[in-house]
């Protein structure tokens, strides 16, 4: 009988130390998880305060055209578009 106990308390010690390997297993991970969503959410709060106009792709500096300085004959126009 004490042979039986015995058995089951190295089991138990063995399930409890295989446990606490898996646990740091999955704890690093979920560490890192939560760490790359705070930096997402910080460079959310950072594109929402600097606002669209600051996004160097989208300011574009476009010339105006210049307007039409001669007669109002319709083929020059025509011409001119």
């Amino acid at each position: 009988m004490n042979s039986s106990v015995d058995m089951l308390q190295q089991g138990d010690t063995s399930l409890r130390e295989e446990n606490a390997v898996l646990r740091n297993h999955v704890e690093v991970p979920l560490k890192e998880l939560a760490e790359l969503k705070e930096r997402i959410d910080q460079h959310d709060v950072a594109l929402a305060t600097r606002g669209v106009d600051h996004i160097p792709f989208m300011a574009k500096d476009v010339p105006k055209s210049k307007p039409y300085k001669s007669s109002q004959n319709a083929r020059e126009i025509d011409n001119f578009l």
